[in-house]
Formats: structure tokens, sequence, C-alpha cells
């Protein structure tokens, strides 16, 4: 494993890789890659965090960074989390901002507008059921 520090260490040193076993590089590309991957999702979290600080809002949600470059859509809000699909890190923080604020709207806007359509709907519903029954009954008299 030193000689894979050393070796990279001094790049312009093809023969310093070339000594290096396969094993010894597949070891050092695994851990770069999970170094990397680590670095990502504190910068994604973090960027959430500025988010909610920012906005005031969010502050129950939580994400994960699950990159898939064969999935149809960046990112999604599911559960409280903001799932984030995108590979690259510029792409991933704008999918973030995209689905935290939609999902802020509707917490805020859509949601409160359903709630409330559905009650004025269960309204109407009830009032169309009584006018009916009340004309059924005077139906069924005059029959």
């Amino acid at each position: 494993m030193k000689r894979l520090v050393e070796a990279v260490a001094n790049q312009s040193s093809r023969a310093g890789l070339m000594s290096c076993s396969k094993a010894e590089l597949k070891r050092a590309r695994n851990q770069n890659r999970k170094v990397l991957a680590s670095a990502f999702v504190n910068k994604v979290e973090e960027e959430l965090s500025r988010l909610e600080r920012t906005i005031g809002l969010g502050h129950e949600l939580s994400v994960r960074w699950v990159p898939n470059r064969g999935f149809d859509k960046h990112g999604e809000v599911r559960d409280k989390v903001i799932y984030v699909y995108d590979v690259g890190l510029d792409e991933a923080l704008e999918t973030l901002r995209h689905e935290f604020i939609d999902y802020c709207i509707s917490v805020e806007v859509v949601e409160p507008l359903v709630s409330l359509i559905n009650l004025q709907k269960a309204m109407i519903e009830n009032l169309t059921y009584r006018r009916k029954e009340t004309l059924v009954d005077r139906f069924a008299r005059i029959i």
C-alpha cells in the first residue's frame, strides 16, 4: 500500500503506478470513491440545512443521495425524505433545491387547499344526498 501512496503522490511517475498490483489499485479506487461519496453526502446535507435555516421550513426533512444514471427523474420526496438521483454534485444540489421548494409549497399551499376542497366536496355530497332523499320520499308518497 505504501508503494501505491508514493505512486499517487508522484503522478509523474508512471513506473510507480505500474509497480502496484491490480488489487492495490482497486482498493485505492474504492477507497477514493467512498471518500468522494462521503464528501458529496456532506455537501448535500449541508445544503439542506442551509435551505431549512434560510426558508424556515422543512425541518422535518432529511436527504438521501442515491445516484442512478438510468432513473427517469432527478429526485423526489417520499415520507419526508428527499431522494436525489443525480450523479454530479451541481445537478444534485439543484435537484435538492427544487425538491425542497416543491415540498414547502405543497405543505404550505397545496395540501391545505386540497383539504379545504375535500371538505367542501363532502358537504356538497351530503347536501345532494339529503335533497335526493327528500325527493324520493315525496315521490314515494305520491305514487
